[in-house]
């Protein structure tokens, strides 16, 4: 492969490569935000790294759920255009080192997670990346709708663990039986707030797309 080939496949799916020293062209356009490609690598570290809820076996994964993640990439995307335009966040380390301790914790070591880091050509520093545009994200979401990590009570923690554990959910069999206090607190705070942030990004989102052109293309699963 010339360099020339390599700069094209860089430019329109910028997650194809395993680390900078084995060029790996495996990826696929799954979308298009303008000029903007969204590729399906992308996909796979979103949901590996920020929505858990998501994440079965890989055998498991169905079209339906690449059908919804793919639409709240695509409207974090949208959001996060829209707020780097309006104000330049101030990151706090402490914040940000927390995001990806939590992170880290939904695998079961570093081995695991290193790993999932590599199968989705993303590294340290790339996920460092997502990790601040997530702070960017809560920042903006905070600013427009007046909620943030502040606004979650005990109670409402409280009840999620209650909810998870009686349901057996794959959250708390997989991940969250396993955390101890105060990690499980700051762990379960985080998933509300994912959640209310994916309904508030989907809101926003309705406009947002009136002022771009989102194109989608077809979503074929590749092996992982």
């Amino acid at each position: 492969m010339n360099s020339r080939c390599c700069a094209l496949i860089i430019v329109f799916c910028p997650f194809i490569l395993a680390s900078h020293q084995n060029w790996r062209p495996a990826d696929r356009l799954i979308a298009t935000i303008d000029s903007r490609a969204v590729c399906l690598s992308e996909l796979h570290a979103y949901i590996d790294f920020f929505r858990p809820e998501l994440r079965p076996g890989p055998e498991q994964v169905t079209k339906k759920i690449l059908d919804s993640a793919r639409e709240e990439l695509i409207n974090r995307q949208l959001a996060l255009d829209f707020f780097k335009k309006l104000f330049v966040p101030i990151y706090l380390p402490e914040l940000l080192n927390r995001k990806r301790e939590i992170i880290q914790q939904r695998f079961m070591g570093p081995e695991e997670f290193h790993n999932r880091l590599t199968q989705t050509g993303f590294t340290a520093l790339t996920l460092g990346e997502w990790i601040k545009e997530d702070y960017i994200l809560t920042w903006g979401i905070n600013r427009r709708f007046g909620y943030g990590p502040g606004d979650i009570t005990d109670t409402e923690i409280k009840e999620f663990i209650t909810r998870e554990r009686m349901q057996a959910t794959m959250l708390w069999r997989d991940w969250l039986s396993r955390l101890t206090e105060p990690l499980l607190m700051d762990t379960v705070t985080d998933l509300i707030l994912e959640r209310r942030m994916i309904n508030s990004l989907s809101e926003l989102a309705i406009d947002l797309k009136k002022q771009k052109t989102v194109t989608l293309k077809p979503l074929i699963q590749r092996p992982r």
